[in-house]
């Protein structure tokens, strides 16, 4: 079974991780039929200072 990776600046993910991960669930188990127990999902936090944006970037 596979394992969804979300990726993301710490500082504006990790206050809706529960959110994300519901919608996300709802998606794969409506677009996989996978079953609602099922859910594996994984949160990678990033630095903000580990990113290089282009000079025009807007958050």
């Amino acid at each position: 079974m596979g394992q969804i990776k979300v990726f993301g600046i710490r500082e504006f993910l990790h206050p809706i991780r529960v959110k994300v991960s519901d919608i996300v669930h709802e998606c794969v188990m409506d677009a996989f039929q996978y079953p609602k127990e099922k859910r594996a999902h994984r949160f990678i936090y990033i630095e903000e200072d580990s990113f290089f944006y282009f000079d025009t970037r807007t958050e």
